[in-house]
């Protein structure tokens, strides 16, 4: 992996597990989870746990800063691992003070994802992840005023890749822990050597079905160029393994934009 280490690679890591009443399990061990996969391949991690909205508002924005001044021989990843909310087609993370009655209150309480990924886009990097761990059960419905569920879909800029834990509009079933299906497969995918950016995501959406019996599939768009990798494949190094039920036909999610 030599010629890949050589750029700067920044990454900010979220875990937010502590939602009063509607905790989540499993999201700060994913998070953890991820940004030991990341460090092992060359990135310098930015940890945050359990965010208020202030203090997960200042994470993105100092993260975004860092990203401008980096340069354009840069690889930037972000992964959110808590609750997320959509509303008009926008999609929004949630901190873990977020006072959600009803839907109004999603643009006020939640941070509008679409604006951080367009100021991430900004950014002279030459490669960026957006992955939202994020697509869950709704704690916030109450009756007489449902919020949609999952996520909206969300058009990455060129250069950048984005990726649910779930396809757009669907969430996955509850998940007791310790670690969830997507957070797995993502790490073992983010180590394996020789896999373009969409195939990292490839191959983890299919572990992820696999793992889950169907009952999850994960998303992605990529505008990435072709060919670029996170860690190339030693050349002693035994060929990747097949991408789990290759030979089932499967609706493509994702892939190239």
């Amino acid at each position: 992996a030599t010629d890949a280490m050589a750029e700067r690679r920044l990454a900010l890591v979220i875990g937010q597990g502590e939602y009063p009443n509607a905790a989540l399990a499993a999201s700060v061990n994913d998070a953890g989870l991820i940004a030991e996969a990341l460090r092992g391949a060359g990135f310098e991690v930015t940890g945050v746990r359990d965010a208020d909205q202030t203090t997960l508002r200042q994470a993105l924005r100092d993260f975004t800063g860092a990203a401008q001044e980096a340069g354009a021989d840069t690889v930037t990843f972000v992964y959110f691992a808590g609750r997320g909310a959509q509303l008009d087609g926008d999609n929004f993370l949630l901190p873990v003070d977020a006072r959600i009655q009803n839907e109004a209150d999603i643009p006020s309480e939640g941070l509008r994802v679409s604006d951080f990924a367009r100021q991430m886009g900004a950014s002279p990097a030459k490669a960026r992840f957006l992955v939202l761990d994020a697509a869950r059960n709704n704690p916030f419905v109450r009756p007489g005023s449902p919020i949609a569920g999952g996520l909206a879909y969300l058009e990455p800029d060129k250069g950048s890749l984005i990726a649910f834990n779930a396809a757009p509009g669907t969430q996955p079933p509850n998940e007791a822990g310790p670690y969830g299906a997507y957070a797995l497969a993502l790490a073992e995918a983010l180590r394996e050597g020789g896999l373009t950016a969409d195939g990292i995501f490839q191959r983890t959406r299919l572990r992820t079905i696999e793992a889950t019996k169907g009952a999850q599939t994960p998303w992605h768009a990529s505008a990435i160029v072709d060919g670029f990798t996170l860690l190339e494949r030693a050349p002693d190094a035994p060929p990747p393994p097949p991408p789990v039920s290759q030979s089932k036909p499967m609706r493509a999610y994702g892939g190239g934009a």
